[in-house]
């Protein structure tokens, strides 16, 4: 119960005080960590880490220490790149390099050989472009995009069990 009473107390907390410009400001905040989690994980990746970590993992764990955190949270941040290239208005600067950082991104998250990271990054990439083809009244697409997703998370979710 005492989780259920945190919660009613975040979402009014959020309710009452979250306005346009403090959510402009969550958006520039993981844009951020999202982009030093990226050069940092590059780093690694390279060998280049300043710090001398006593890592039994593989080598990119990114600012979080262990390489499941780090391919979910850029997960995430690619997920962000992904919606901001196709939602929002974008820069010519942000045309050329969203899609660079996205590539990127994935390319971390495919070194990291952390299932977790791909999994987060299927289903985030499912949200959005289901909340796509919903906001363009594309019916049946989404219809069918939707009966995919639902087939491919069912085998996955079997395959998985089977283990």
């Amino acid at each position: 119960t005492l989780t259920y009473l945190s919660l009613i107390v975040i979402s009014t907390v959020i309710i009452k005080y979250v306005d346009s410009l403090s959510v402009k400001y969550l958006f520039r905040g993981l844009y951020f960590c999202g982009l030093v989690n990226l050069v940092y994980g590059f780093l690694q990746y390279y060998k280049l880490d300043v710090v001398k970590w006593n890592n039994p993992y593989i080598p990119i764990i990114g600012t979080f220490g262990n390489p499941n955190f780090a391919s979910a949270f850029i997960s995430f941040f690619v997920i962000f790149l992904f919606g901001k290239l196709i939602f929002f208005r974008k820069s010519k600067s942000e045309i050329y390099f969203l899609p660079l950082q996205i590539i990127l991104g994935l390319f971390l998250i495919s070194k990291s050989q952390s299932r977790q990271g791909l999994i987060v990054f299927a289903i985030g990439i499912s949200v959005l472009i289901l909340g796509f083809l919903y906001i363009n009244k594309k019916f049946k697409l989404l219809t069918i995009f939707s009966m995919i997703t639902i087939i491919v998370i069912t085998l996955v979710t079997l395959g998985i069990l089977q283990r």
